[in-house]
Protein backbone atom coordinates (compact mmCIF):
# COMPACT_ATOMS: atom_id res chain seq x y z
CA UNK A 1 0.00 0.00 0.00
CA UNK A 2 1.36 3.42 -0.37
CA UNK A 3 -0.44 6.88 0.61
CA UNK A 4 -0.51 10.00 -0.93
CA UNK A 5 0.81 13.19 0.79
CA UNK A 6 -0.02 16.65 0.16
CA UNK A 7 1.83 19.45 2.55
CA UNK A 8 4.16 16.58 3.10
CA UNK A 9 6.86 19.16 4.25
CA UNK A 10 4.42 21.04 7.03
CA UNK A 11 3.98 20.55 10.52
CA UNK A 12 1.21 17.73 10.49
CA UNK A 13 2.56 16.26 7.18
CA UNK A 14 6.15 15.58 7.78
CA UNK A 15 5.38 14.03 11.32
CA UNK A 16 2.78 12.03 9.33
CA UNK A 17 5.41 11.01 6.95
CA UNK A 18 7.47 10.03 9.43
CA UNK A 19 5.53 7.76 11.22
CA UNK A 20 3.77 5.96 8.12
CA UNK A 21 7.96 5.57 7.54
CA UNK A 22 8.74 3.86 10.76
CA UNK A 23 5.73 2.03 10.23
CA UNK A 24 6.87 0.66 6.89
CA UNK A 25 3.70 1.80 5.01
CA UNK A 26 4.99 3.67 1.50
CA UNK A 27 4.04 6.65 0.73
CA UNK A 28 4.00 9.54 -1.93
CA UNK A 29 5.31 12.91 -0.62
CA UNK A 30 3.79 16.13 -2.52
CA UNK A 31 5.09 19.84 -1.39
CA UNK A 32 4.30 23.03 -2.78
CA UNK A 33 8.31 23.56 -3.72
CA UNK A 34 9.54 20.12 -3.49
CA UNK A 35 11.01 20.76 0.04
CA UNK A 36 12.57 17.81 1.69
CA UNK A 37 11.60 16.16 4.91
CA UNK A 38 12.97 16.72 8.03
CA UNK A 39 15.05 13.50 7.81
CA UNK A 40 15.94 14.40 3.76
CA UNK A 41 13.16 12.18 2.06
CA UNK A 42 12.61 13.63 -1.16
CA UNK A 43 9.14 15.75 -1.82
CA UNK A 44 7.51 16.20 -5.15
CA UNK A 45 6.79 19.71 -5.78
CA UNK A 46 3.33 19.72 -6.98
CA UNK A 47 0.78 22.77 -7.51
CA UNK A 48 -2.50 21.91 -6.84
CA UNK A 49 -3.95 24.86 -8.26
CA UNK A 50 -2.78 22.83 -11.19
CA UNK A 51 -4.84 19.89 -10.99
CA UNK A 52 -3.62 17.90 -14.04
CA UNK A 53 0.41 18.08 -12.24
CA UNK A 54 -1.62 16.00 -9.49
CA UNK A 55 -3.73 13.08 -11.85
CA UNK A 56 -0.39 11.06 -12.09
CA UNK A 57 0.97 11.06 -8.93
CA UNK A 58 -2.73 9.66 -7.71
CA UNK A 59 -2.37 6.76 -10.52
CA UNK A 60 -2.48 2.95 -8.44
CA UNK A 61 -3.26 4.36 -4.81
CA UNK A 62 -5.84 3.74 -2.64
CA UNK A 63 -5.44 6.53 0.31
CA UNK A 64 -5.14 10.11 -0.34
CA UNK A 65 -4.11 12.01 2.88
CA UNK A 66 -4.65 15.65 2.14
CA UNK A 67 -3.19 17.95 4.59
CA UNK A 68 -2.10 21.05 2.34
CA UNK A 69 -3.07 24.49 1.95
CA UNK A 70 -2.60 28.11 3.36
CA UNK A 71 -2.18 28.55 6.99
CA UNK A 72 -0.46 30.51 9.21
CA UNK A 73 -0.41 33.63 7.04
CA UNK A 74 -2.01 36.15 6.00
CA UNK A 75 -3.59 35.83 2.23
CA UNK A 76 -6.14 37.29 -0.38
CA UNK A 77 -9.74 36.14 0.47
CA UNK A 78 -9.14 34.52 -3.32
CA UNK A 79 -6.13 32.73 -2.46
CA UNK A 80 -7.61 30.67 0.63
CA UNK A 81 -10.92 30.05 -1.53
CA UNK A 82 -8.84 28.71 -4.25
CA UNK A 83 -6.02 26.60 -2.84
CA UNK A 84 -8.36 25.37 0.46
CA UNK A 85 -11.59 25.01 -1.27
CA UNK A 86 -11.10 24.95 -4.53
CA UNK A 87 -8.57 22.81 -5.14
CA UNK A 88 -9.10 20.53 -2.60
CA UNK A 89 -12.56 19.81 -4.02
CA UNK A 90 -10.58 19.11 -7.07
CA UNK A 91 -8.09 16.73 -5.89
CA UNK A 92 -10.95 14.95 -3.88
CA UNK A 93 -12.87 14.53 -7.63
CA UNK A 94 -9.88 13.49 -9.11
CA UNK A 95 -9.01 10.74 -6.46
CA UNK A 96 -12.73 9.55 -6.42
CA UNK A 97 -11.79 9.41 -10.60
CA UNK A 98 -8.73 7.74 -10.45
CA UNK A 99 -9.98 4.67 -8.07
CA UNK A 100 -9.15 6.40 -4.52
CA UNK A 101 -10.61 3.94 -2.33
CA UNK A 102 -10.01 6.68 1.41
CA UNK A 103 -9.56 10.49 1.07
CA UNK A 104 -8.32 11.84 4.22
CA UNK A 105 -8.44 15.27 4.84
CA UNK A 106 -7.37 17.61 7.74
CA UNK A 107 -9.01 20.39 8.08
CA UNK A 108 -8.14 22.57 11.20
CA UNK A 109 -10.09 23.49 14.51
CA UNK A 110 -10.89 27.22 13.32
CA UNK A 111 -13.44 25.84 11.20
CA UNK A 112 -15.39 25.31 14.07
CA UNK A 113 -15.49 29.40 14.73
CA UNK A 114 -14.69 30.58 18.34
CA UNK A 115 -14.99 28.67 21.28
CA UNK A 116 -17.88 29.84 23.48
CA UNK A 117 -17.06 27.31 26.58
CA UNK A 118 -13.61 26.45 27.77
CA UNK A 119 -14.07 22.68 27.53
CA UNK A 120 -13.03 20.70 24.79
CA UNK A 121 -15.81 21.02 22.06
CA UNK A 122 -17.45 18.52 19.52
CA UNK A 123 -19.06 18.88 16.29
CA UNK A 124 -22.36 19.65 17.69
CA UNK A 125 -20.15 22.93 18.90
CA UNK A 126 -19.63 24.88 15.52
CA UNK A 127 -20.21 28.45 15.57
CA UNK A 128 -19.53 30.70 12.62
CA UNK A 129 -15.61 30.89 11.79
CA UNK A 130 -14.81 35.04 12.01
CA UNK A 131 -11.82 35.11 9.90
CA UNK A 132 -10.91 34.07 6.19
CA UNK A 133 -8.76 31.14 7.43
CA UNK A 134 -11.27 29.83 9.67
CA UNK A 135 -14.38 30.36 6.62
CA UNK A 136 -12.04 28.42 3.83
CA UNK A 137 -11.24 25.80 6.01
CA UNK A 138 -15.38 25.25 6.91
Amino acid sequence: MTVLVTGASGFIGAALCARLQTSGISFRALSKRGAPLPDGTATQAVDLNAIGAIAPALEGLRTVCHLAGIAHQQAAERDYEQLNVQASLTLARAAVNSGVQHFIYLSSVKAMGPARVSTPRNESMVTAATDLYGRSKY
